[in-house]
């Protein structure tokens, strides 16, 4: 056995600590930034290293891009390392079977989402951002699985972006008229969801609009330490949030949603008004939750938070493993004209300066619903039921490990509601 001085253990400490950073400065040096627009080119024609158009001839010049496809293809190598900033510039851009750059064939059109975004490091993500001033659009279309892909995906910043399909279809509905096309191809302007994950840690989700989508807006599960900001899901055929990815479901870490609207999702949506359309829930094969999970830890943060007239649960937290180191707390919240709770916890949880209105009738006798879509699990305004005596500024009385506190509940009249008194009416400037 050799041993070493003091001297030498420092030097080697030294040489060792100044070779990860000079490897990690290494690594940022050659971060690139890549630039998608309209007018660009394909992988021949463009680098993708300038937000510049393609000038009419050549190759490999320095212009962009004219579609995602070519930083991200579906199938083979991305031409994006991790670390890198792809620039999506404003405009539309078909995500699917038949648009520029996609490498999927046509017989699994399920198949032809972008490529998984590479992962970056916890000192450079990987970056997908759009044009803040004016959003680029990503519409799916023949049946494509997801438009965005982070199955896999860790380390990453999404943002800018406007992510929905151009129909008004939902997937498996159980009306003919309002089902997509899942029979033969072509199959139509739809896609199932915006945004698919599984076994992804550290990703920022901000300033992104997810709508319309035939199935979920999102389908994520086996998350850590994600943050969703200034996030829309809204009129997504079955739900907004499905979190739900089979065995390896459950969440950790700190799961942090901000400044969110999570509306009518359990409706398709009419792609040329944004009206919702086609809603439908459980007793007729659909689903509804704005947020449903299946069991799952993590410390979930919910802050400035509307959620409402979804075809089942609002925010539906009730599978949380229950464990110490688990909790829910939902902070400024507006759950409102959700057919089934509008908040469901579990274990440890602190609901805090929320606004919760048990109008759980809302949907009565309005497009596919049916009669027992309306207020299921008896329609409370939370779940596991709050004593009435959890009132403004009253601490939780009853249940175990969850408290709230200045949190309102209002039952409006004719609503199903049968079990709790009316304590007064939601406050003037809340939207409805």
């Amino acid at each position: 056995m050799t041993l070493r001085t003091h001297g030498q253990h420092t030097l080697a400490k030294t040489l060792l600590v100044t070779s990860a950073l000079g490897l990690s400065a290494f690594a940022s040096a050659q971060a690139a930034t890549f630039h998608v627009r309209t007018d660009g080119g394909d992988a021949n024609q463009c680098t993708g290293r300038a937000d510049a158009p393609y000038p009419g001839s050549g190759t490999a010049q320095a212009c962009a891009w004219k579609h995602p496809y070519y930083a991200l293809p579906s199938s083979g190598t991305a031409r994006i390392a991790g670390g890198d900033t792809l620039m999506i510039g404003s405009g539309e851009y078909m995500i699917g079977y038949g648009a520029p750059g996609t490498t999927c064939g046509s017989g699994d059109r399920t198949s032809c989402s972008l490529g998984k975004i590479p992962s970056g490091t916890s000192a450079a993500k990987t970056r997908i951002l759009g044009n803040s001033a004016a959003p680029p659009k990503l519409w799916g279309a023949e049946r494509t699985w997801s438009v965005l892909n982070l199955n896999g995906s860790s380390n990453v910043e999404v943002g800018h972006l406007e992510i929905t399909d151009k129909s008004n279809c939902v997937s498996a509905h159980s009306v003919a008229s309002a089902a997509c096309n899942r029979t033969s191809a072509p199959y139509g302007n739809w896609a199932s969801v915006g945004l698919s994950a599984s076994a992804s840690s550290n990703v920022w989700v901000h300033d992104v609009n997810i709508h319309g989508m035939a199935l979920h807006g999102i389908n994520a599960g086996g998350l850590s330490n994600w943050t969703f900001e200034r996030v829309k899901i809204n009129a997504n055929g079955w739900a907004g949030w499905d979190a739900n990815v089979g065995s390896a479901s459950s969440n950790s870490g700190a799961i942090v949603m901000r400044d969110i609207e999570i509306a009518w999702n359990g409706c398709g949506q009419d792609w040329q008004t944004g009206a919702p359309v086609n809603c439908w829930a459980q007793k007729s094969g659909g689903y509804g939750d704005g947020l449903g999970t299946i069991t799952t830890g993590g410390q979930w943060l919910i802050e400035d938070a509307f959620v409402h007239h979804n075809t089942s649960d609002g925010l539906d937290l009730l599978y949380m493993d229950g464990a110490p180191g688990t909790s829910v707390t939902i902070r400024r919240a507006y759950a409102v004209a959700n057919a089934g709770n509008q908040i469901k916890t579990r274990g440890n949880a602190t609901i805090e300066n929320s606004v919760v209105v048990g109008s759980c009738a809302y949907f009565a006798g309005k497009f596919y619903m049916q009669a027992g879509d309306q207020c299921r699990a008896s329609g409370t305004w939370m779940n596991p039921v709050y004593p009435a005596s959890c009132t403004p500024d009253e601490p939780r009385l009853g249940s175990p490990n969850i408290r709230c506190a200045n949190v309102r509940l209002y039952r409006p009249k004719n609503s199903g509601q049968i079990s709790w008194p009316n304590v007064g009416n939601p406050p003037s400037m809340m939207p409805m």
